[in-house]
């Protein structure tokens, strides 16, 4: 049984911030007998889930990362992925997070790579100066300049391979969000130790977690922060996807 196992079956209570449904390493529908609290900015978004799935092991709460005092439980896994770095603040939000764990508690957070997210990085610079706006057809008109334009193929290599290029709504938030702080390793690593937190492992796919220890000779479950920042540098693209971690409180 790996690590993301043994964590995983001493779960009794979740407390879930998440800015995409299902992005979650545990699901009400997986662990029936365990309560679940999920906590979004959308009442909406919250009913649909409910309905679409039919759950009832969970409570759904609408409030604001930044103000949930009203939440007198502790949690043994609290989850946040895709949210801190839409944040203004996100060491004030990982703060939040850990007042509402328990000892020994872990959270699971998802933050967006600098590397990994270079190419993109271009493209937002050439929205700000050539002054896109986003209404639809100006953000489907600047997604086929992307395509059709031979000065974005580097960028288009890499964008094209992520399911968000080929969604307008998601387009917009990839190239067009008013509000996104990206990090690297040792950024994280400053992260977590300002907010009194320890650093766990990465969560990996078998695929990466195997590249990872042909490359390096170590187990991905034992490598420091300092080990993933030197990785990475060599690495890239590694995490396209996000940064997925598990930290543990010992408050």
């Amino acid at each position: 049984m790996n690590l993301e196992s043994k964590i995983l079956k001493k779960i009794e209570e979740n407390l879930n911030f998440s800015e995409k449904p299902g992005v979650i390493i545990a699901s009400p529908s997986n662990f029936p007998p365990y309560k679940f609290h999920w906590i979004r900015d959308s009442a909406l978004v919250m009913r649909v889930f409910i309905n679409e799935f039919k759950l009832k092991n969970i409570n759904f709460f609408q409030a604001d990362l930044f103000n949930i005092d009203f939440i007198v439980d502790k949690y043994d896994l609290v989850q946040c992925s895709g949210v801190l770095h839409h944040t203004s603040n996100p060491l004030g939000g990982l703060k939040s997070l850990k007042s509402k764990c328990s000892k020994n508690g872990i959270i699971q957070i998802g933050l967006y790579s600098k590397h990994a997210r270079a190419s993109l990085n271009k493209i937002r610079d050439d929205v700000k100066a050539l002054n896109i706006g986003t209404s639809h057809d100006e953000i489907l008109e600047y997604r086929n300049k992307i395509i059709d334009d031979h000065h974005y193929k580097d960028e288009l290599r890499i964008i094209s391979t992520w399911g968000d290029f080929y969604s307008t709504s998601m387009f917009r938030d990839l190239c067009f969000h008013e509000q996104e702080i990206q990090f690297d390793c040792l950024d994280i690593k400053n992260l977590i130790d300002e907010a009194g937190l320890k650093f766990v492992c990465m969560m990996l796919k078998p695929k990466m977690k195997k590249f990872f220890e042909i490359q390096t000779g170590i187990l991905a479950e034992d490598a420091s922060l300092d080990v993933w920042h030197e990785f990475e540098l060599k690495n890239k693209l590694f995490f396209t996807e996000m940064y997925n971690f598990l930290l543990i409180s010992d408050q």
